[in-house]
């Protein structure tokens, strides 16, 4: 929401460029920085993605225009560049590039490359480009540097390190870096910095969130889960129901069964059995399916959310939600000893059946559950026309858990996927296999993407959408990625590689941050720290106290909280004592609680936080 805002205050696109042969080929880190200078309004893509992100084009090349109108930006200058009419010599200057290029010009930031050529549209170089930083930091090329080798002064200040030394070709990725890295250096002769001088210039209104609204007036409820798919499952006076995004609640069934058929396994409702699980049991499909109740016939059946009607009658002693148009469900009329469940389809045809599901939905059109072979029974994984793509171990240890829904877990094989899990890389575990081919990363269909490096015995989950992973070897833990090591297994202690982000420890005391790249993020050590968020912020322990670091090391937010998350939808949930109320701070670090006594709270759905509070679950969201 944020960048949306800041989209519409910034409204004039950036078109930083560049040439090939490239420093930095849409790195992770060129990509973080983009979307860092991004949130401040400095740096805008060209167009959108397919998923309607921005499209940074980071490979492409810079040209002078464009460099000066990220230079302008950086000082804070936008508005006061596009309020005035600019007199300027140059012929070659597109409308969109004068008041930037007219500013810079009046200022002494740059010159042409002739008496009425500016050179709107030549290539700029490393060394170009960095001159154009200093000069915005106050440096001159008559006293302080050589326009030549400008990266002589901007490695010494820790803007670079000795990468751009004599090179020519310069990127948008390589812009956004450098850019990204000078905004918390200081001004020559000065402590205030780049970042301090964007900040000044931005409304407080867009920059951070103001206050958190209570979806839907007061309405809370004895239950509730995150939202999927527009809906949030929600409980109140024994009606369940759901929540739609503008705080509507439909009543859909009654609990009356849980009391008489599941008091055997000492939880007497079903809000006590959901509230003690740790995932979300029900949820509204793609297209508006739910699994509801009917009291009468004693089973379950599918509703559509939108119309109200029957989509599959009451036939299912268990009924699981849709995702991807399957569901899984056991039948009313089985014997009260089979636990056999059947794959279905919306049509309600029967699929395939399991003995046992490990997961209660299909995720990227896959379904860890068991099959039969030989006579023998296995955890795999099916895709999503039933086909058995990798078996990962003789299921001989099954163990069916008490919960609403049937779920097991097997000792040997397994499969590494969650919400978080990148689909091209699901780390499986195949029990029995030969010791290079124990452990190994497939994609949706069962192809191998990834296997260990050597003398690995095994990794980590692949986060969604990362280049790396953690393996380990002789106990300790190393970075690599499809190709072989990054890093060799030095750490004895790491938190999941998210957003680029990891916490790594050589002697499991103290902490650090490195990027997914392996490269080590700032100088100082940490005693704990977690995923990076909104606004590139991360959350990092000093002497027991929590505060938050960007990217680049410098702390944001000081080190005052006993427990802190990391930020989401511009919120940060934190603790100031160990055992106090949660409290929630916006980026900027300010308190934005308002009246709410938050006892607990779950990550950010769809724009909406699911929190605990005295007087029941509620779901919040931000107010910028």
């Amino acid at each position: 929401m944020k960048r949306r805002m800041l989209a519409m205050l910034l409204v004039l696109a950036l078109c930083v460029g560049m040439i090939s042969g490239t420093v930095f080929s849409a790195s992770d880190e060129a990509q973080q920085a983009a979307e860092e200078l991004y949130d401040l309004g400095v740096f805008q893509g060209a167009g959108t993605q397919s998923d309607g992100t921005p499209n940074f084009r980071l490979d492409e090349k810079l040209t002078r225009a464009e460099a000066v109108t990220l230079l302008v930006r950086l000082l804070g200058k936008e508005s006061e560049a596009v309020s005035k009419s600019w007199a300027i010599p140059f012929t070659d200057v597109e409308d969109w590039a004068i008041p930037y290029v007219g500013y810079a010009y009046a200022n002494g930031l740059t010159s042409g490359v002739s008496a009425t050529e500016f050179g709107s549209w030549r290539s700029v170089s490393a060394t170009q480009y960095l001159t154009f930083l200093l000069r915005a930091l106050g440096y001159t090329s008559d006293s302080d540097f050589a326009w030549d080798s400008a990266w002589t002064l901007t490695d010494q200040l820790g803007i670079t390190a000795g990468e751009y030394t004599a090179v020519d070709s310069f990127t948008r990725g390589d812009a956004a870096i450098v850019s990204y890295r000078s905004l918390d250096t200081s001004f020559k002769n000065e402590t205030k910095t780049l970042r301090q001088v964007i900040g000044d210039t931005l409304d407080d209104t867009t920059s951070a969130v103001k206050r958190v609204m209570l979806l839907g007036g007061t309405n809370y409820y004895d239950y509730a889960e995150s939202f999927q798919n527009g809906y949030a499952f929600a409980i109140r006076d024994g009606v369940c129901g759901y929540v739609s995004s503008i705080g509507v609640f439909t009543p859909c069934y009654t609990v009356d069964f849980y009391t008489s058929d599941y008091s055997g396994d000492q939880y007497y409702s079903l809000i006590q059995l959901l509230g003690a699980s740790t995932t979300p049991q029900f949820a509204v499909s793609e297209d508006g399916i739910y699994p509801y109740y009917d009291n009468d016939a004693g089973a379950w059946g599918y509703k559509n959310i939108y119309t109200g009607e029957i989509v599959l009658e009451p036939a299912y002693a268990e009924a699981c939600p849709f995702s991807e148009g399957r569901a899984i469900v056991r039948y009313a009329q089985a014997d009260a000893e089979d636990t056999r469940y059947w794959v279905i389809n919306t049509k309600g045809a029967d699929l395939f059946d399991t003995a046992y599901v490990f997961e209660l939905h299909y995720q990227d059109g896959l379904l860890n559950a068991t099959a039969e072979s030989g006579g023998v029974l296995y955890n795999c994984l099916y895709d999503i026309n039933g086909q058995v793509i990798v078996y990962l171990a003789e299921a001989t240890d099954i163990v069916r858990s008490i919960d609403f829904h049937a779920s097991a877990y097997c000792r040997n094989g397994y499969a590494l996927r969650d919400e978080s899990t990148d689909p091209n890389h699901i780390g499986v575990f195949i029990d029995g296999a030969e010791a290079s081919q124990l452990f190994y990363y497939i994609d949706t269909s069962g192809t191998i993407t990834a296997v260990l490096p050597a003398g690995a015995e095994t990794g980590l989950s692949w986060s969604r959408g990362a280049n790396a992973a953690f393996y380990m070897a002789n106990g300790k833990y190393g970075l690599f990625h499809a190709d072989g090591k990054i890093t060799e297994a030095i750490y004895t202690a790491v938190t999941p590689l998210q957003n680029g982000i990891s916490f790594v420890s050589e002697d499991g005391v103290a902490y650090y941050p490195i990027k997914a790249d392996g490269t080590r993020i700032g100088t100082g050590y940490y005693s704990g720290g977690g995923a990076c968020g909104d606004n590139r912020l991360i959350p990092a322990a000093q002497e027991g106290m929590y505060g938050y670091i960007s990217i680049n090391g410098a702390t944001v937010i000081p080190f005052q909280y006993a427990a802190a998350e990391p930020f989401s939808e511009g919120i940060g949930f934190v603790r100031e004592t160990e055992d106090g109320m949660k409290t929630l701070i916006n980026t900027d670090g300010d308190v934005i609680t308002g009246s709410l006594t938050i006892l607990d709270s779950r990550a950010a759905s769809e724009g909406f936080y699911l929190i605990s509070t005295p007087q029941g679950y509620c779901h919040i969201y931000a107010v910028y």
